[in-house]
């Protein structure tokens, strides 16, 4: 709960990406699943999106950061089961 508390205290300038990960992950986790209706697949999309997050962290502005999760997360689902369908 603390941790919690003290997320919700920091501006998003201070937010790294494990806060994001703490702050976002089971929203983007549950868009994942229900998108892709597989709950391996959604994890192994989750790990793309938060590696994805890493190598541009340089550019992403943190005001936009959730939207941009988001994004990717949405943008990664619908590559998954493109890939689902070729198969």
């Amino acid at each position: 709960m603390q941790q919690q508390n003290e997320l919700a205290c920091q501006t998003p300038d201070e937010l790294g990406p494990a806060d994001l990960y703490r702050r976002h992950g089971q929203d983007l986790r549950r868009l994942l699943v229900a998108l892709l209706r597989d709950s391996a697949d959604a994890e192994d999309a989750l790990q793309h999106v938060f590696l994805k997050l890493l190598d541009g962290w340089s550019a992403i502005k943190p005001e936009t950061a959730k939207n941009w999760l988001f994004t990717v997360a949405y943008r990664e689902a619908m590559t998954v089961r493109r890939r689902k369908q070729m198969d």
